[in-house]
């Protein structure tokens, strides 16, 4: 079923991604080459407006990958002709563009037409008996149509949204049941629909009015919703009271009046996300709750239909996770979809099959080949076919979301790959000129990449260089062998155990270093190498290479990476950016307020040697987070951040900042940023390059990417203007001067880029050499 777990106000369970800021930094030791400029005539200067330049220039043929990540299925519903619609958060359907909805033929192909495009994610779906299709979630928009919350779309044709059917309720839909009469229930996080008042829930007739004499007025969010073969409908959610009676988080309600059935009281301790009635009307749950029914059951439950709702003795399948959808077929046969990898008595990795009777055992030859998280299930007419969504795939593949299964074998059948946008987060150059990417990805131009790809020195994608890790990638830094340092959110990369922070061969396939394994216990957000090879880690970690370090700590880059047993400045916030001066000093930027002992606000000095002390000078005193630095070989540390004040002088979020002394801010340099700067890059010249979430930088309108000259206030290079239109989280500079960026953007230049992106950095007005360091 699918629907927002933090949706419902107080059944808010799910974890929320891990927005941490990101901080990747092109070194001043990057590889390099000088460009070749063109002298301006000064009479051009003078009478070119700096203002006039078009948008420019356009990213490099390469790299021109589709940077995408597998999205999700929340819903499914299968129509009268076979065919099954599949909602949820997604924007491609097997390379098709398909905003959140979809609909798969009866021969596993995507249907050409039909596409109703909502705005926002679908986390219900229901269907009538004419086939017509009814979608609830949160969006305001199907199409060029005003549709707040909940549609009803033609079944065929282009999936038109029904013009006279607009219930317009005034918050989100997540569970929607039609009965045979063609009424439908709706319930959510409104408390209007219809132009009347509704407390959570609501009763709809087919031409989509509200039902006056049906009103249980819940207190709290419905999320699921289940009609028995009598027309009463269960429901689960976030609530205390509904249909005039104390009901928590579960409720059986009359489908003519709305009451609340006096006797069915299971009482769950916890909150319910699926839902199916058998043919016996008895009703299996599924959720997060340890008791229900007055019995002690885990995550799954059968109660009786009737009576008191109670448990059933006997069946208790006992899943080791959350359940998030449940099919009951005619065969009395359950099916079960989660976050589970143990159900039944057998080892499931999100699916399974079990009996309806006895303890509720799993069926042992019922095995598919799919694992992941499974949110949907929905089964076909004659019991035959079972279709499945969610985030499918071996663990961490995450790029195929919906599948169909024989319902008797669990044999796979057809499949869909299903995307959204993915991101890049971190890119890190080598000697011999390859990049190496990082960030949250599945796939790149439809080949399977996780987190981690390879572009060769002409920017195409390294056909052999796929470490695969099961998480985003946040850092990357790179030695100078061309072996590649990674650090992110994972904990499996290559197929072999690596917690947060990996070393891998930069060559061939990217094999993990059988020994290199410091195993942080959290994420690493930061790394930077020393011109001896000791790899420096930052992040929220607390403890990496074997030893207790907070959020700081420099390791052994060759053996077993070991953290030093003396090097421990400890951070009391996360550090977000790390980088090394040719000095071999070390500057850490981030969320803390004290490191080494010493107060310092978000940014830091370190000595190399030693316990790490911290400069007792070096004091820049920001009034925001630090998420870039970058040294420079002249003596100066630009950095980047959510600060508006640094190095003693108002600075929105970038400053230039000497590398000695206390760390003032330079007096003249300013380009203000109008929002959090997370990237910087230095070239071949000394050209200095910003990302992040700006779109004003150096004194012009520059949309999250600019150039900016290192010379007098620090103005935004006027001819170079790519305006990407979403964050650029990570630039760097390769052998051959092209600079790449990546981030969430999926246009850059006037042109398509999906997340990366290759530029000439040459910029023909700072090429005069007037703005030249």
């Amino acid at each position: 079923m699918g629907f927002p777990r933090a949706g419902l106000g107080q059944a808010g369970d799910a974890g929320a991604a891990h927005d941490a800021p990101h901080a990747v930094a092109g070194t001043a030791r990057a590889g390099r080459r000088p460009w070749v400029r063109f002298a301006l005539p000064v009479l051009v200067l003078l009478l070119a407006p700096l203002a006039g330049f078009a948008q420019g220039p356009s990213p490099l043929p390469h790299p021109d990958l589709d940077i995408s990540l597998g999205g999700e299925v929340y819903c499914e519903v299968v129509l009268p002709d076979g065919s099954v619609v599949v909602g949820g958060s997604f924007e491609a359907v097997n390379g098709t563009p398909r905003h959140n909805l979809a609909k798969i033929q009866p021969n596993g192909e995507l249907d050409a037409a039909w596409s109703p495009t909502p705005d926002g994610n679908v986390y219900a779906l229901a269907a009538d008996a004419a086939g017509d299709v009814y979608a609830g979630g949160d969006f305001t928009h199907i199409g060029a149509v005003v549709r707040d919350y909940i549609a009803k779309l033609q079944g065929t044709g282009t999936g038109a949204v029904v013009a006279d059917w607009n219930p317009s309720p005034n918050a989100g839909v997540y569970a929607l049941a039609a009965d045979p009469a063609g009424d439908l229930y709706a319930g959510g996080s409104f408390t209007s629909i219809g132009g009347v008042s509704r407390g959570y829930i609501a009763k709809l007739t087919g031409d989509g009015v509200v039902d006056t004499g049906w009103n249980p007025s819940a207190d709290g969010g419905i999320g699921v919703m289940a009609l028995n073969s009598s027309g009463d409908l269960f429901v689960g959610g976030a609530f205390n009271f509904i249909g005039g009676q104390v009901r928590v988080n579960l409720a059986k309600l009359d489908g003519t009046n709305g009451a609340a059935d006096p006797e069915w009281s299971p009482q769950p301790d916890g909150y319910i996300y699926a839902m199916a009635v058998d043919a016996n009307d008895d009703l299996y749950i599924g959720g997060i709750f340890t008791a229900v029914g007055g019995r002690m059951r885990s995550y799954l439950a059968k109660l009786q239909g009737t009576g008191s709702g109670a448990a059933d003795s006997s069946w208790n399948p006992s899943p080791d996770d959350y359940v998030l959808d449940l099919l009951a077929d005619a065969n009395g046969d359950v099916y079960v979809g989660g976050y589970f990898s143990q159900i039944g008595g057998q080892m499931r990795a999100g699916i399974a099959k079990l009996s309806g009777g006895g303890v509720g055992a799993a069926y042992a030859g019922w095995v598919p080949s799919i694992s992941g998280v499974i949110d949907a299930l929905a089964i076909n007419a004659d019991g035959t076919a079972l279709y499945v969504g969610g985030y499918l795939g071996e663990p961490g593949s995450l790029t195929h979301a919906w599948a169909a299964l024989d319902a008797s074998t669990g044999e796979t059948g057809a499949g869909g790959t299903i995307t959204v946008p993915g991101t890049v987060e971190a890119i890190a150059e080598q000697p011999d000129g390859g990049t190496i990417v990082g960030g949250r990805f599945s796939l790149a131009n439809g080949v399977e990449r996780h987190g981690l790809l390879r572009l060769e020195p002409d920017g195409t994608l390294d056909p052999a260089w796929n470490p695969s890790a099961n998480d985003t990638v946040t850092a990357l830094a790179v030695d100078a062998s061309g072996d590649v340092y990674a650090g992110g959110a994972f904990f499996q990369v290559g197929g072999q155990a690596r917690s947060y922070i990996a070393k891998l061969s930069g060559t061939g396939t990217g094999a993990v270093d059988v020994n290199w394994n410091p195993s942080a216990n959290d994420w690493v957000y930061a790394l930077a190498l020393d011109s001896n090879g000791n790899v420096f880690a930052g992040g929220s970690f607390t403890a990496i290479g074997g030893l207790s370090r907070e959020r700081i700590a420099r390791l052994n880059g060759a053996g077993y990476g070991i953290a030093d047993p003396d090097w421990d400045p400890g951070a009391d916030g996360v550090v977000y950016s790390i980088a090394v001066d040719s000095s071999d000093n070390v500057y850490a930027g981030g969320g803390f307020s004290h490191i080494g002992g010493q107060a310092r606000n978000f940014a830091a000095k370190l000595s190399n040697a030693g316990m790490g002390a911290v400069d007792p000078d070096w004091k820049p005193n920001a009034d925001g987070s630090v998420q870039v630095l970058l040294p420079d070989d002249a003596g100066h540390v630009y950095a980047g951040g959510n600060f508006l004040y640094i190095g003693g002088k108002p600075r929105n979020h970038i400053a230039r900042l000497s590398a000695s002394g206390a760390g003032a801010a330079d007096a003249t340099w300013d380009p203000s940023a109008d929002a959090s700067v997370r990237a910087l890059a230095m070239d071949a010249a000394g050209y200095l390059y910003a990302g992040g979430r700006f779109t004003h930088i150096g004194g012009q309108a520059r949309n999250y990417l600019a150039s900016l000259s290192v010379r007098g206030s620090g103005a935004a290079g006027p001819a170079w203007n790519p305006s990407a239109d979403d964050i650029v989280n990570a630039l760097g500079v390769s052998a051959s001067g092209t600079i790449y960026a990546g981030g969430a953007f999926t246009k850059v230049g006037g042109q398509s880029r999906a997340g990366l992106a290759g530029f000439d950095g040459s910029d023909l007005i700072f090429a005069s050499g007037f703005e030249r360091p």
